[in-house]
């Protein structure tokens, strides 16, 4: 089980509808930084691809239509480094969340 489904299982409601989603997403990206509060939820997605922009929101439509707002942001190991530094602990994270340091 992935980081995001094991940290979302034991809130019910978003666990359902996250998981519904091509498990082979959370296999294939690494997701390090997870939070959400109520309804919402954001993801960083580590990748170099062009292309998983437009995978996820094929994910985010899918937890959209059920009532869930899916956010995240795509960026690169290097990028992602460079936000832990700078950002946190400053940014402020949602109700629940994990970050992978």
């Amino acid at each position: 089980m992935s980081g995001v489904l094991n940290h979302l299982k034991e809130y019910e409601s978003l666990y359902k509808i996250i998981s519904g989603i091509d498990k082979n997403l959370f296999t294939v990206y690494n997701i390090p930084y997870c939070t959400h509060e109520h309804n919402r939820v954001f993801f960083i997605i580590l990748s170099e691809e062009d292309s998983v922009i437009e995978i996820w929101n094929s994910a985010k439509s899918y937890c959209i239509d059920r009532g869930v707002l899916l956010e995240f942001d795509v960026m690169g190991q290097e990028e992602y480094g460079e936000w832990r530094r700078n950002m946190f602990p400053k940014h402020t994270m949602m109700k629940h969340g994990f970050i992978n340091i």
